[in-house]
């Protein structure tokens, strides 16, 4: 146990309420493994997980839309952008 070894005070703060001492150690950085590359979705698994998103997608806009203040021209035209973008590389492919 090197970690243990290399234990050792840090810096110290000192105030009214409380000493503060940080502990320093040294540890191993051990790299993770290579992960496995996952497979790609089938056709049918891309249309499942798009109709999935889209339930969500209006349930969601449904139940917060009552929350919503009055938007400026500009913040619509904004989440209209962002929206197109974002459905455009939410695909699956």
């Amino acid at each position: 146990m090197r970690w243990l070894d290399s234990l050792r005070p840090g810096e110290v703060k000192i105030d009214e309420e409380a000493v503060r001492i940080n502990v320093l150690m040294e540890v191993e950085v051990i790299p993770e493994p290579p992960r496995k590359p996952e497979g790609s979705l089938t056709e049918q698994e891309i249309e499942s997980l798009t109709r999935l998103w889209e339930g969500w997608d209006a349930f969601w806009s449904l139940k917060l839309s009552p929350y919503c203040q009055p938007l400026t021209k500009d913040e619509r035209k904004s989440l209209l952008e962002l929206l197109l973008s974002t459905r455009s590389h939410s695909r699956w492919h």
